[in-house]
């Protein structure tokens, strides 16, 4: 089984940023990840460059 993490917080605090560095690390191990952006706000520029594959 795995886990549901929420991030929240003000905005411009970090939470994409720490999301996308959390979900790399996990992957780096292997593992699964999914990112729900329920607000439609992820800029694809980030999301590429973080460094993994996202679909």
């Amino acid at each position: 089984m795995g886990r549901i993490v929420e991030i929240y917080g003000p905005e411009s605090s970090g939470k994409t940023t720490l999301t996308l560095q959390v979900i790399a690390a996990a992957q780096r191990e292997g593992k699964t990840c999914a990112f729900i952006d329920a607000e439609h706000a992820l800029d694809p520029v980030l999301r590429t460059q973080a460094g993994r594959r996202y679909r």
